[in-house]
């Protein structure tokens, strides 16, 4: 892909903004915790700005990449707006977070009788959440829990926190679930998504030398190149940092329309 001509879309519920002056940044994990974002945008309409502050639009999304390909890093729940004036320019501050609003207070309490399923399980808790299912029904079709299979031979209660009752039930199957776009993202333990794998190396838009840190978590820069969201696998060449492929753990987008960041920062572990 060539890396030129920057270009970004920013819409804020059904208010579509374009390439409209902005700053960004985004934190982007495979925890069960959920991604955050803080957007800046300059010099909205006093139309739009009051759209906003009466909370008209309550979700936010981010597009950015290049005039070749795009993809979407961040998508979310409004979290606070404000607006203020400096010198000549109206700047609106946005924070968010994915799938945010019933994180904290999202509880299930429901029973399930004998041979429930896995998936079934999981589509409640979902629910419960208010998020989408995702690709977990497919994700799910093979798991199964440990000793006694796809199913809770006799049913099962689950009753607290609908988010961690997902965590502890993911890790009792070898799986690991994180919300992505408002939606689950369910993997097998240590594996990756199922997408093109992006080669990172000097001539591809890797900036500097990455460096192996604890544990062999590998941490990376490069340019804001479209597919690399968590879960993705990534290929360092023709690089003395790190060799071989590896998956995104923690991917952070920063952005400025107005001046020079256009960089993802990457945390990755190595994929076999």
């Amino acid at each position: 892909m060539r890396l030129f001509r920057r270009a970004w879309k920013v819409q804020i519920g059904t208010l579509g903004l374009g390439e409209i002056d902005c700053e960004f940044k985004a934190k982007r994990t495979l925890r069960h915790t959920p991604n955050a974002a803080e957007l800046t945008i300059y010099n909205l309409t006093a139309d739009h700005r009051g759209q906003i502050t009466q909370r008209k639009h309550d979700f936010v999304r981010i597009e950015a990449g290049y005039e070749a390909g795009t993809s979407l890093i961040f998508s979310g729940d409004v979290r606070k707006a404000e607006h203020t004036h400096d010198g000549v320019d109206w700047v609106t501050k946005i924070t968010a977070g994915d799938g945010e609003r019933r994180f904290q207070t999202a509880r299930i309490s429901r029973s399930f009788g004998p041979d429930a399923t896995v998936a079934t399980v999981v589509q409640a808790m979902a629910q419960a959440r208010g998020v989408g299912i995702g690709n977990a029904l497919e994700a799910l079709a093979d798991a199964a829990l440990t000793r006694v299979g796809q199913a809770f031979p006799s049913g099962v209660v689950l009753h607290g926190n609908a988010a961690r009752e997902m965590d502890a039930l993911m890790q009792s199957i070898g799986m690991e679930a994180s919300v992505q776009d408002g939606v689950l993202q369910v993997l097998p333990r240590g594996r990756a998504r199922a997408l093109d794998l992006v080669q990172l190396s000097p001539s591809t838009g890797l900036v500097g030398v990455p460096t192996v840190g604890k544990k062999g978590v590998v941490k990376a820069k490069c340019l804001m190149i479209p597919n690399i969201v968590p879960g993705a696998k990534i290929l360092f060449a023709d690089t003395s940092g790190a060799r071989g492929t590896y998956r995104v753990e923690v991917a952070e987008y920063s952005g400025q329309t107005r001046g020079t960041d256009w960089y993802i920062d990457i945390e990755a572990k190595e994929f076999r």
